[in-house]
Order: C-alpha cells, then sequence, then structure tokens
C-alpha cells in the first residue's frame, strides 16, 4: 500500500503542473467532499475517511488509515481539507461513472425530502429499488439488495457505501 501511496502522491504532483482542472471537475469534488464530510466540519477526519474506504469496497486496516491520512494531510492538521481533498481525487484515473453521474444517482434514489448529508435512509432504499425505474426489484430482493450496503446503526446509507457497491 505504501508503493501505492508514493505514486499517488507523484502522481498528485504531476496533475497540478501539467493539468488545468476544470470548473466541472471542482464542482464534482466539492460535491463528493461534502458528502465524505458527513459531520459538516469542513475536514475529513479517520472516521470519515475509513467510511470512504468501506464505500469503494476496500478493506483496511486502522495503521492502512493513518498511513493514508499522513500522506493525504499535506498541512500535517491530522485531518483532510478540501483542498487536499481535491489533489487526491484530481489525480486518480478517471471511472467509468463521473462523480456528478453517481451523486445525482444516490439523490435520487435517496429521494426529494432527503437532507443533503452524505446519508439516505434505508427504507428509502428499499422503496426506490421496488418502486423506480424500469428494472424494478421484488420486495425481498430489494430488501437483500440494501443489506448488501450495511446500513449504520441510526437507518441510514451512507455515500461511502454506496460507492462501494
Amino acid at each position: 500500500m505504501a508503493d501505492d501511496l508514493s505514486q499517488l502522491t507523484q502522481l498528485t504532483a504531476t496533475t497540478q503542473t501539467t493539468n488545468t482542472i476544470t470548473k466541472a471537475q471542482r464542482e464534482e469534488v466539492e460535491a463528493l467532499f461534502n458528502l465524505v464530510d458527513t459531520d459538516g466540519s469542513g475536514e475529513i477526519d479517520e472516521d470519515e475517511l475509513e467510511e470512504l474506504f468501506a464505500l469503494v469496497g476496500v478493506d483496511v486496516s486502522p495503521e492502512e488509515i493513518s498511513e493514508v491520512m499522513r500522506e493525504a494531510d499535506a498541512d500535517g492538521s491530522g485531518e483532510i481539507d478540501r483542498e487536499e481533498f481535491a489533489e487526491v481525487m484530481l489525480a486518480l484515473p478517471p471511472c467509468r461513472h463521473s462523480p456528478n453521474e453517481v451523486l445525482r444517482c444516490f439523490r435520487l434514489l435517496a429521494g426529494p425530502r432527503a437532507p443533503r448529508n452524505g446519508r439516505m435512509e434505508h427504507a428509502q432504499l428499499i422503496h426506490a429499488l421496488v418502486n423506480l425505474g424500469r428494472g424494478r426489484c421484488a420486495p425481498a430482493e430489494a430488501k437483500a439488495l440494501a443489506e448488501q450496503l450495511k446500513p449504520r446503526k441510526d437507518g441510514t446509507v451512507a455515500y461511502a457505501r454506496f460507492l462501494a457497491n
């Protein structure tokens, strides 16, 4: 993992010096940051970083979380601020779906009355899977799919876990 982090750091430095970041990219990264920053503090702590890894399906140890935090936390504050997050995210290779597309899907499933705090009600997700779109699920199938996201104790599903699946 240390080699991956070193490569990511090098890629980040290269991206900053050779690429111009578009307004759309900046907005997508900002929206993603706001979803990961579940406590709204403006910074990502180790717990939120761990949730992000769980969301994208990466099983990491507490030591690896601390290592990633040290690599991404350029100012040594113990948390990842918006700029540090943007530097890391913009250095990653592109994925099939833009962060904006994934975010729109999450918000659609969460429903119009959902708070914009990076979480959706587990029951709302099941409801959406049963009632929205062409490929609607049977209630039992929707419940089984939603359970794969491992809802939190408060009955919500975090955006990070949604991304991982």
